[in-house]
């Protein structure tokens, strides 16, 4: 009966420290998409900052400039 006790208490303390690791991946992973959630919003800032700034360019250009300009223009 001693033996078998002792290897349930084994089999719970190895369950208990795979859980314990389990729980530390999900914080790690958690901790990652934070970080890359982060950069994801930076960048779409960005984005929309160089569109703006397309924007203000293009509109801001004389009208032969706008035409070179216009996409599929060969010249």
């Amino acid at each position: 009966m001693f033996r078998r006790k002792k290897e349930m208490q084994t089999l719970i303390n190895a369950s208990r420290k795979a859980l314990a690791e389990a729980e530390e991946k999900v914080t790690e992973r958690n901790k990652l998409l934070e970080v890359y959630v982060e950069r994801n919003a930076e960048q779409k800032r960005k984005i929309v900052d160089l569109e703006n700034n397309i924007e203000f360019l293009v509109n801001n250009l004389s009208p032969k400039k706008k035409e070179l300009a216009r996409p599929g223009n060969q010249n």
